[in-house]
Order: structure tokens, then sequence, then C-alpha cells
């Protein structure tokens, strides 16, 4: 490369510790930057990434930019990293605002660590110099369908546009986007697309093709009932009004969580926006009786409004422990499903520019994703009352309540024996129980009492794990989940392997802007053979929750009352150990004139011996492990997320391990903490040895002097 392409070099430290260089590369050296890019291609693999911004600190792009005094620009980065991996920019075109041409393009070395920071520097460099798309120029000439496919991914991605060589996948999706893609495909073009085949063809092109294929849909759609009728329950929430008849309910179905609010707040226009969320959603009013020995749903009027005590802590001693505990008595105290209301919230003041907004709602009327939607309609409301503006959010064509009827309608005779047929090919026979090593005696009866602990993956290890799914076409859950079974396996040599997982079950348009109790459980039975390598164990996996994502249809509920396992009083039924990854769109967090963060609620509240819980954050993932403390004392679990992390690390390091050497490997870390901690227990004996020694002799010697 010629003296221009060194011209103004730039240094940074990544997050994750890693030093990186960025050079400007002036436009008459563009063909030598192309012709290196060329010989690097041929060595190595050639990826395309346009993966989200995570962990690139934003002096990187403040200065990247300054050395922009050309409309074309090529950016060569090297990273000063033990591996050695390079990466070149040049050779793909975007336009910018003003019609300027600016390129990017990336190859790396095969390295999943460099892959993740190749995706993370090159989104930056594209959105710091303004591109209003993120995808390159070629291919923009659609076809009638390839346009309305592109649509729906550049809504559900948010992006400006969508070519027709771009990857799904590549481009942010992930299995829940996957899933509402094709709910918006039959909406639109009245056709059923299996999400497999979304997989196995996800560039734009070639996924229209597949559309061009398929068949009509067949699903009836979904009509507003008349509420002079009985209103019947969904099948969820049959079930859940069927354990508040017993007392089984309780805390565990409670969904608590609030929001920090600091500056300036509008306590009106707040009120106001809850208010108008209630009368919106016919569910967030409505209670439960039993009329004729059946259960129904009675909604209230639109006025009835949101529930909202105040409090004052400005002149308390303790202000974030009294609003901690407030938090727990929230989260904990029980509903009246006959009496309502069942959802209610707390504004709390903690100085004059500082209030907590806690929420708690119950399951039965909502769930995770439904959270999501009521903060977005909360920003959206609030910001109008406060601008003195009038509600601008569309009507909503129908409720849960007509989901609930529609449900118990179609899920019956030829639908329901299409999904009952899956499952019990599947979960046929006798089910494994795990037999997870615990610390004390299993009890008689379930126990409830729970405990968490959190571990956070870099975002350099995030990455990387993203990287790997992108390679094997998985979802980054796909990917976690075939770790998750590869650890139970090390913890229990079982092979046989149920794990729980929940599906937003938003898989029509018309309910994807409705709150209520839609999520369903899946179980995701996998057979692990020790010799195999991870990535076959990853392509097991992918088929498996694909196929249990083809028929997420089936109430959980349903599911149990049709194979009717053996019960133990003393374990949850089909599995023992639930992983969640966490994906449901809630938008940035704002509202004018205020700065929001979240308020994390933690349950106190154990519905299986193990909960893994992991959530994408800029940092990188965050992993909680929540577990039964009846079962379990606190080194374990903290034993379990280091292992976990440690099996994340060498799986990135060498997807193509055997299962038998992965878990051969955590069984050597076993054997190195136990000498150490036993080296540790002999150093301190002695140390006490010594000490008692010591204060002998002093004692003798003083007796000696008398």
């Amino acid at each position: 490369m010629t003296d221009a392409m060194a011209f103004q070099p730039i240094e940074a430290t990544l997050r994750d510790g890693r030093r990186v260089r960025i050079r400007a590369i002036r436009p008459a050296d563009r063909d030598e930057v192309v012709q290196a890019f060329d010989r690097l291609s041929s060595e190595a693999r050639y990826t395309r990434f346009l993966a989200p911004l995570r962990t690139l600190p934003a002096t990187v792009l403040e200065r990247a930019l300054h050395l922009q005094d050309a409309h074309e620009l090529g950016l060569v980065a090297e990273i000063d990293a033990p591996d050695g991996i390079d990466i070149v920019a040049g050779a793909r075109y975007y336009v910018l605002p003003g019609g300027e041409r600016c390129e990017f393009a990336v190859t790396v070395a095969d390295s999943w660590q460099g892959a993740g920071l190749a995706s993370r520097l090159m989104r930056a460099l594209i959105q710091g110099a303004g591109a209003r798309g993120l995808t390159h120029m070629e291919g923009f000439v659609l076809a009638e369908n390839e346009r309305m496919l592109a649509e729906i991914w550049a809504d559900l991605l948010r992006l400006d546009r969508v070519g027709r060589q771009d990857s799904f996948f590549e481009l942010g999706g992930h299995s829940l986007l996957a899933v509402q893609a094709l709910s918006r495909l039959r909406q639109t073009l009245g056709v059923e697309v299996a999400l497999a085949n979304l997989f196995a063809h996800p560039v734009l092109a070639d996924f229209a093709r597949t559309v061009e294929r398929s068949a009509r849909a067949e699903l009836p759609p979904i009509f507003p009932v008349d509420r002079n009728n009985p209103l019947e329950l969904s099948f969820a929430q049959q079930r859940l009004w069927f354990l508040a008849q017993f007392d089984g309910a309780g805390e565990a179905y409670h969904i608590a969580g609030g929001l920090r609010l600091k500056g300036d707040l509008d306590r009106r226009a707040m009120r106001r926006a809850l208010d108008r969320v209630v009368a919106r959603h016919e569910v967030l009013r409505t209670t439960f009786r039993q009329v004729d020995g059946r259960p129904i749903q009675v909604i209230g009027p639109p006025e009835k409004g949101f529930q909202l005590e105040e409090e004052n802590l400005c002149q308390a001693a303790d202000a974030p422990g009294e609003l901690r505990r407030m938090a727990e008595r929230e989260a904990s105290e029980p509903f009246d499903l006959e009496q309502g209301p069942l959802i209610r919230g707390r504004l709390v003041q903690l100085a004059e520019d500082d209030h907590a907004l806690l929420v708690t709602m119950h399951h039965i009327v909502s769930d995770g994703w439904s959270m999501g939607i009521m903060i977005n309609e909360l920003s959206a409301l609030y910001e109008a009352y406060r601008s003195g503006e009038a509600d601008k959010l569309p009507e909503l064509p129908i409720q849960y309540a007509d989901f609930a009827v529609w449900q118990k309608s179609w899920m019956q005779g030829e639908a329901l024996e299409n999904q009952l047929a899956y499952w019990r090919r599947q979960l046929g026979g006798e089910l494994p129980v795990l037999e997870l090593p615990t610390d004390r005696p299993r009890p008689a009866m379930q126990t409830r009492r729970a405990a968490e602990r959190s571990h956070m993956l870099s975002g350099a290890l995030s990455d990387s794990l993203k990287a790997l799914s992108l390679q094997q076409n998985c979802t980054l859950f796909m990917t976690l989940l075939a770790a998750f079974k590869t650890l139970l396996y090390y913890l229990t040599r079982q092979t046989d392997i149920c794990v729980g997982a929940d599906i937003a079950n938003r898989n029509r348009a018309e309910i994807e802007k409705l709150i209520g109790f839609f999520v369903n459980q899946l179980v995701l039975r996998t057979e692990l053979s020790p010799d195999s390598t991870f990535e076959e164990l990853l392509r097991k996996v992918r088929e498996i929750t694909l196929g249990a994502y083809a028929h997420q249809d089936l109430p959980f509920e349903k599911l149990v009352e049709a194979l009717n396992p053996k019960r133990g009083a003393n374990r949850t039924p089909l599995f023992q150990v639930k992983m969640m990854l966490q994906s449901a769109p809630i938008e940035d967090l704002s509202l004018p004139g205020l700065t929001l963060s979240p308020i994390e609620a933690t349950s106190s509240t154990a519905k299986f011996d193990l909960l893994l819980n992991l959530n994408e954050m800029d940092r990188g993932l965050s992993v909680s492990l929540q577990y039964n403390t009846d079962l379990f004392e606190e080194p374990t679990p903290i034993r379990i997320l280091n292992r976990f992390h440690t099996l994340l690390d060498r799986i990135v390091s060498r997807p193509g391990a055997r299962l038998r050497e992965l878990v051969d490997s955590l069984i050597e870390e076993d054997k190195r903490e136990e000498i150490e901690k036993d080296r540790d227990l002999e150093i301190d004996r002695l140390r006490k040895l010594k000490s008692i020694k010591r204060k002998a002799i002093g004692e003798n010697r003083s007796e000696t002097k008398h």
C-alpha cells in the first residue's frame, strides 16, 4: 500500500480492552485498497456484517468522522490483538444525505472475535457517516412481491430500506421478528409460509421466490364478538384462574416493574396517560367471576381508570431503601381476580425532580411483551398530553376478549389434532426427569422460595456468539440453548434433556399491539450424544426449535392435559428448568423533560429448579440464574454461572469440539478449584495452628515469670 494509506492514523481502546487503529485512504488510492481487499478475501471467508452497534465508543466515531475531507472514503482498521485479525473496509457503496458516495465493506479472518468487532466497527462508521440506508446500493430494483417483503422487513428491523440481496438475520433479525414477518405476510398477501423456509432462504430475493410458491393461508380471521354474551377465558387464563381458586397462583404470577423519572414530571399528564392506556385495553379493566360453574370475563367501563396511589419520600432518612421495600410490597400484594383491579401503580416522589413509577399487573391480563406495549403507549400519550395535544394512537380493531373467543373456537377438531400429533411425537413415551445434583434433599412438596445470582458476558463474547449463530444459520437463542443443554449434561450426565422456553405467541399481526396473556410455554427436548460436536448439536437444536415454533399455537395447558405425565408433588410437569432470552420490543425509554431508567423487579418465587434468564444489553449479555433456595446453597448457582461463561468461551473458540471434550474441560476446572480450595483451607489451618502455638508460648512465659 502507498504512504497515502497510512494517512492520519487514529488509535482507540474498545471497552473489551482491545486496541484499534483506523486509517483514512485517499480516493486516488481506491484501486489499491480493493486489490488488498481481494487478496485478503481469497485467504479468508468474505462476510458482510450489518449487526447493531453495541460497544464501539463514541470517541472512535467522532475522531473517525473528522477525517472525512473527501466525498469518497475507504478505511482500513487493524486490531493489535494476539491473533492478528485484519479488517479491511472498502468496495461497498452507501448513499449519504447529500447524495455523495461512501464505500464500506469488510473481510475478516476466520475468527468469531474478529467478526464481532467488524460488525460493530462497520455499523458505527456507516451510521456516523449519515448513511440513510444500511444496505448496499446494488439490488434495489425490486419486483412487486420483493418490494412488499422489503417494506415488512424494514419496518420490523427499523431500517430505512432493505435490498434484494440482504439477509434477514444479518440485518439483525431473530426468531421472534421472523414470526412477526410471517404473520404480516399472512395478513398482507394471504399466504402461509413455514418459519423453516425463512431460515433456509434468509436472503430477500430467494425468500421472495419461496413466498410465490406458498399455499394460501387457512387461519380464520379474528373478529370482534358481542359483548352482551358471556365472554370465555383463553386457555392460559383458565389455568391461572383455576390455580387462584386453590391459592396456588400468588406472587409467582405477578408482573412487576417500574421507571425512575428524573426531571420535570407533569403529574397530571402522567395520570391521564395511564388512564388512557387502561381505557384502550379492555383486558386491563377486566375481572373474572363464575357463572353456572364456569369462569367468564367481566369488562369494566372505559372510564374506570388506572388505580394510582401517590407517596412522598422527600423527607425519608433512607429514601432508596424505602423505595426498594415499597417495590417489594407492591410486587407481592395479592390481587382479587373477582373484584379487581388487576393492574395497579404507585407514584413515589423522592425529590422535587426525582420520581419512581411502580406498576404491578396480574399475569392473567398481561405478559412480558405487554409491558413493552404499555411503556411505548405511555410514552406517546404522556408526550401528547404534556404538549396539550390529543391522543394520536390508532384505535385497536380487536381486544383480548376477541382473541380468547377466537382461540377457543379455532383450537379444536383438526387444528387441535394437527398440533397434538407433533407434540406427541416429540414428547411421547416416558419423559426424562432432570436429576440436578442438589445441596439439600428435595422436599416432599414443591417449594417456591427463590434467590437470584447474575453474571455479565463481555461485549466481545456476546458479539462472538452472535457471529457464530449467523455462520451456523441459527439465532442467538438457539446457540445459547445448545450451550445450556451442554451445561446441563455436564451437571447431570443425562443425555435426554427437556428445557422449557417461553414463546411470545404473537404470530398474528392483529394481536401484536394488544396487551394480554398471549405468551405460551414450549418444551424443547433434545437427545445429546457425547461424541457429537457442538456444531452438530446446534443443528439438532435448530431443527427442534423451528419445529416447536411451527406448532406454538397449542396451549401449554392442552399439552399437559393430552400427555397426562406422571405428576410428582415436588416437581413441575414436563420440564424442571427453563431458559429465557429477553427480546420483547420496547422502544428507547424517553419522555420530554425526563431522564428515564428501568426499575428491575426481582421475584422471590421460584416456579422451577433453575431459571436461566438472558438479556441483551449495550455492553453485552446479562445472565441471571434464579434458583430454589430449598434445593441449592448460594455457592452452587455462582459456580454454575462461572462454568456457563467458561463453556461459552470454549464454544466460540472451538465450535467443532465434541461435547465430551467440552464437558471434560469443565470437570478439569472443577478439579483445579477443589485443589485450590483444599490448599487455601490448609493454609488457613496452619495459620490458625501457628496462632494457637504463639498464644500458648506467650502464656507459658507469663506463668514462668510468676
